[in-house]
């Protein structure tokens, strides 16, 4: 999987419910669609100086699903302390 979706759900302190009400919502889509193994959702929390931040990433098949409008396609991304959010793992498998 080469392209992936990207969603900042800004500030880690304040990000846990958003976290939560995400990874439910994306639970209940890959349950919709059958628990296909293209729908995947990862998450990091990342940092910019002092400022430490949540991003979540999906793949295509889960983002035209999921239709979250605050998504950003992306490129490759970096699995680095990645942690599985919802959907198919594909972090035991991953080759990027």
């Amino acid at each position: 999987m080469q392209q992936w979706f990207s969603v900042s759900l800004g500030d880690a302190l304040l990000a846990q419910a958003k976290l939560s009400m995400l990874e439910q919502y994306l639970l209940d889509c890959y349950e919709q669609a059958e628990k296909p193994s293209t729908m995947s959702a990862l998450y990091r929390h990342e940092s910019t100086g002092v400022h430490c931040y949540v991003s979540v990433f999906l793949t295509v098949p889960f983002q035209q699903w999921a239709k979250l409008d605050n998504a950003v396609a992306c490129d490759k991304i970096n699995t680095d302390n990645m942690s599985y959010l919802a959907g198919y793992n594909v972090l035991p498998n991953m080759d990027f």
